[in-house]
């Protein structure tokens, strides 16, 4: 039981500032906007990634803390002031979102609202942690996001773990757009929306595990 206890308190960050709030608001934007995702994509893309780019900013900044294998303090997550770096990152993120996705099958002069709108998606779900719990360094966001040297620091790994987890959800997610089903939602980009949201969840999931598993492992040296 102290050590099913421990575990749940381990992830408590994970699990109650991101997990359960993406749930949320996944399920208010679907209220709000009418018709949901299927009938109305592009409102409900924006709604989302504006909530939970709202909720994370506020979140990482106020709500985050780090539990440490010995102790368990509220520590808020560093934000830099090096505004044009910040800025430099969530364009970089947009762009090289939306090229990637034209890379890897979406129209080029067609629906480009609607690969806009998942670009922004992907920006507002990664660029918040990114800013909070790397801080304003170049360097570490090139090591973490694209070398994936996370140096076994927590808090980066989960950073990492979310960045694979939206690229992986979307690039799955592309598959079941060109099938003959003719369902509504294989519409673009319900798929790649739907995706990135499910894969960014499987990321926070997957970086809850490692952290577990390494837990258990430091108790035994």
């Amino acid at each position: 039981m102290t050590s099913s206890k421990s575990g749940f308190r381990l992830l408590l960050p994970e699990i109650t500032i991101l997990l359960i709030p993406t749930v949320f608001f996944y399920l208010l934007t679907s209220t709000l906007v009418g018709g949901g995702i299927v009938t109305s994509p592009i409102p409900w893309t924006c709604t989302f990634a504006t909530l939970i780019f709202c909720w994370q900013m506020f979140a990482y900044t106020c709500l985050w803390w780090s539990p440490d294998r010995d102790q368990y303090s509220h520590q808020p997550a560093p934000i830099s002031n090096n505004l044009s770096s910040k800025l430099l990152l969530v364009w970089t993120l947009w762009m090289t979102s939306h090229f990637v996705c034209v890379l890897i099958g979406a129209p080029l002069f067609e629906s480009v609202a609607e690969t806009a709108a998942w670009s922004t998606l992907v920006t507002c779900l990664l660029s918040p942690p990114v800013l909070s719990l790397l801080d304003a360094d170049v360097d570490v966001w090139m090591q973490v996001l694209l070398c994936g040297q996370h140096e076994d620091d927590r808090q980066q790994r989960l950073v990492y773990y979310q960045a694979c987890g939206v690229a992986i959800g979307s690039w799955l997610s592309t598959f079941t757009v060109p099938l003959d089903w003719d369902r509504p939602w294989q519409k673009w980009p319900i798929p790649i929306v739907s995706g990135a949201v499910l894969g960014y969840c499987a990321g926070v999931l997957a970086s809850c595990l490692v952290t577990i598993r390494r837990s258990k492992s430091s108790k035994f040296h």
